[in-house]
């Protein structure tokens, strides 16, 4: 299997026994800098998970996570085949792709919002957003 990764991400090349996986599903961890801080998937808290299809074999492939940094901010690692919007575009191919997306506290919400994210998770991550 050959991936084709983001010029501007970096990767740990991790045996197979030390990448998290579950069926079908390839998880691997994704640091990627943005306005010169490191972003790294396998150091901060996973707050929300949504990938309602995880085949990488399917054009419209789709996992997303949101996690929270040591210094609470806010970011969704993306990943997504050539359908989505998570794909890069490579000539005039689009190919599966992923990338890390920093969010706003209110952005965040959103994402939890529009994928339908369990109330008591949106409550304890951004309960000073939420009226009750």
């Amino acid at each position: 299997m050959s991936l084709i990764l983001p010029s501007n991400a970096l990767y740990r090349q991790e045996s197979l026994a030390n990448v998290y996986t579950q069926p079908r599903v390839l998880l691997v961890c994704m640091q990627q800098v943005i306005d010169r801080k490191l972003y790294d998937t396998d150091q901060a808290e996973q707050i929300a998970r949504y990938a309602p299809l995880t085949d990488r074999g399917d054009f419209n492939y789709l996992i997303e996570i949101l996690y929270k940094t040591a210094d609470g901010e806010h970011f969704l690692h993306g990943e997504g085949g050539a359908a989505t919007k998570w794909a890069e575009k490579i000539s005039n191919q689009r190919t599966p792709s992923e990338e890390i997306q920093l969010l706003a506290d209110d952005e965040a919400l959103d994402w939890c919002e529009e994928r339908a994210v369990d109330g008591e998770i949106v409550v304890e991550e951004f309960g000073h957003l939420v009226e009750t």
